[in-house]
C-alpha cells in the first residue's frame, strides 16, 4: 500500500516491523528444516528396506531436499 503511494517513510516503518517478526520466526524456520531432514532420512531408510546404513551421498541428498 505504501509502495503504491510512494510513501517511503511508512514503508520503512512496516519493513522494520517485518524485520522484527522475521527474527522471531527464524528459529521456527530452522526447526522446520531439521524436521524435514529427519523426515527425509526416515523415508529413505523406510524405502531402503529399513537399512540404516546410508551412503554419504544419500545423507547429503536427504539434507538438501
Amino acid at each position: 500500500e505504501f509502495y503504491k503511494e510512494k510513501d517511503f517513510d511508512n514503508m520503512e516503518k512496516v519493513y522494520k516491523k517485518i524485520e522484527k517478526e522475521i527474527k522471531e520466526l527464524a528459529p521456527i524456520e530452522a526447526t522446520i528444516k531439521e524436521a524435514r531432514e529427519v523426515e527425509n532420512l526416515h523415508n529413505l531408510i523406510k524405502n531402503n528396506g529399513h537399512n540404516i546404513e546410508l551412503t554419504e551421498s544419500q545423507i547429503e541428498l536427504a539434507q538438501k531436499i
